[in-house]
């Protein structure tokens, strides 16, 4: 008794059935797009298809410049949330000795008081929005287009050094 068994094809299956290799490795672009799936190699393309949500496609060339400008500002906001959640909160001091007669000390510990409050709210805060930034870009990365992944290096360069570079933070202070 002989067995036939079955393999379900895919939609793939059939739009690639007949298909010469020449024609494939032409199209193989979009025929990945139009199954919704991604390169899993750095692509040099203007079109850039699903770009985080589903049916977000880039296909015009100031689409991809428009793109490429948003992810390298994302970048820098992204360093400058970090240089905020890094920094240090100092309270102003006094340096005035007939001002610091003047302030009542329990007026004084108030005004720290509410400060250092404030802070354990906004330093989350920006955490949150800092993380959150920071897997949107590591997804975008994954679309693995060549001008998008540069302009997230950059981008983040560039706010590094805006933000982190005279700040005295380095890198290796954040994994010690």
């Amino acid at each position: 008794m002989h067995h036939h068994h079955h393999c379900p094809t895919t939609p793939i299956d059939n739009q690639l059935a007949g298909t010469t290799d020449a024609a494939l490795s032409g199209n193989i672009y979009a025929m990945m797009a139009m199954n919704h799936s991604m390169p899993m190699y750095f692509v040099n393309r203007i079109e850039v298809y699903n770009l985080l949500w589903e049916n977000l496609n880039i296909t015009e060339w100031w689409h991809y410049t428009l793109a490429i400008i948003i992810v390298f500002l994302i970048s820098i906001l992204n360093q400058f949330f970090i240089w905020i959640i890094r920094r240090q909160v100092k309270l102003p001091s006094i340096k005035d000795e007939k001002m610091v007669d003047l302030i009542e000390k329990d007026h004084k510990k108030k005004r720290g008081s509410k400060l250092s409050y404030l802070w354990y709210i906004v330093k989350p805060t920006v955490f949150l929005l800092q993380n959150g930034l920071s897997y949107m870009l590591m997804l975008i990365a994954m679309s693995y287009n060549v001008g998008i992944f540069l302009a997230i290096v950059v981008g983040s360069t560039v706010g590094w050094t805006l933000f982190s570079l005279r700040s005295g933070i380095v890198p290796e202070d954040c994994c010690g």
